[in-house]
């Protein structure tokens, strides 16, 4: 400030240091006032009003999000609610080849072999008049012109808990018959074959599997070495599995039955052997049944026990299928010769014998076994 009596320049203070003048109140220059009060009003509502928008703007995306959600939750559920709007859907897909899409409307019970992957496989190696399995489909549809209700399904399960869903009766699947060799287990596209899907009729076993047919292989896991070829390739044009044993396993057969055939030597003509004497050496009790009836039954009583006469021929090592079996024939030669006291002959010779005859050897249960064998009664 400046001295109001000399004009000399002076430090604050209450007197002028170069001519002593007093200073008085109205001298001293004053300092504005800051409007401290009214900047922290405003601050407040500036706070208050970006606050309010932000929660306007938070508000808004979330209702947005909500009417999005539940468009999308209505569209989706319903998308299958109705038989005319699958219908449609599945004459489209199928015309245009969009198999992942008309998997979804199939009423299917999936496995490890009935899967959306297996089924765009086989579908892509088909013509479409090959999905045209539905008995209501031909070349001339067009979306709109079935009564859709009379021919799909609305299943019982609420879609998203809400809505009405409608299938496709499922058509396309195939069952195949796959031989059971023991101690083999089977792989179908490298998938193993549960034993869950093993089946037996007419004394006929093997594994009935359910799948999308398409070019598809079938391996054996062969550790004994028991076939000539482990791997087989079927398809929609044939599901046909011939397996045949490999030279090792034939000489293994031919050698079980020359022992059978002579371990079965005390059994001949003995009237005393019945059929569950002999059922170890045979497949079945009614391949059991057939030797009993012409190589044991008697009314005689034994003289002299039944003996080999000369050797056992056995020829040939052809492959043969028994109920769908892998087996093995062979063409045999065995002459069976004892002495027996008859009531009206009195003792005597009595022979039987095969005569160039077939037997089948069939493996069961890791073990060879007599199948068919030329002694039919």
């Amino acid at each position: 400030m400046f001295c109001p009596n000399c004009g000399k320049k002076v430090k604050e203070g209450n007197f002028c240091e170069e001519c002593g003048y007093k200073f008085k109140p109205e001298d001293k220059p004053s300092k504005p006032k800051k409007p401290v009060k009214k900047i922290k009003k405003l601050t407040k509502r500036k706070i208050k009003f970006d606050q309010t928008q932000k929660g306007k703007i938070i508000i808004g995306v979330l209702a947005l999000i909500l009417i999005v959600s539940i468009g999308t939750f209505y569209h989706m559920g319903s998308k299958y609610s109705t038989a005319q709007k699958v219908g449609d859907k599945y004459i489209e897909y199928l015309q245009n080849r969009e198999w992942g899409n008309l998997y979804g409307l199939l009423d299917i019970k999936e496995n490890e072999f009935i899967n959306k992957k297996s089924f765009i496989k086989a579908a892509n190696q088909m013509d479409m008049s090959d999905l045209d399995t539905l008995d209501y489909l031909d070349n001339s549809i067009f979306p709109g012109t079935i009564n859709w209700s009379k021919v799909l399904r609305k299943i019982d399960k609420k879609r998203y808990f809400f809505f009405d869903e409608w299938k496709v009766p499922e058509d396309f699947t195939n069952e195949i018959k796959v031989p059971y060799l023991s101690g083999c287990a089977v792989e179908l596209d490298g998938i193993d074959v549960d034993e869950k899907y093993l089946t037996e009729e007419n004394e006929e076993i093997f594994y009935k599997i359910p799948m999308y047919l398409s070019e598809n292989t079938i391996k054996y896991n062969d550790k004994k070495g028991l076939l000539k070829e482990t791997e087989y390739k079927i398809s929609n044009d044939s599901t046909d599995i011939n397996l045949a044993f490999s030279d090792k396993a034939k000489d293994e057969a031919e050698k079980k039955l020359e022992a059978s055939l002579n371990d079965l030597t005390k059994y001949v003509m003995n009237k005393n052997t019945t059929v569950s004497d002999i059922q170890q050496y045979f497949v079945s009790e009614e391949a059991a049944e057939s030797f009993y009836q012409g190589f044991v039954k008697t009314e005689d009583n034994i003289v002299k026990p039944a003996e080999i006469q000369g050797n056992i021929s056995i020829m040939g090592d052809n492959d043969s299928h028994e109920a769908n079996m892998p087996a093995v024939s062979f063409i045999v030669s065995c002459e069976y010769k004892s002495k027996v006291n008859n009531s009206f002959w009195g003792i005597s010779d009595d022979t039987r014998s095969f005569d160039e005859d077939t037997i089948v050897m069939e493996y069961v249960n890791g073990k060879w076994l007599i199948g068919s064998n030329g002694s039919i009664y």
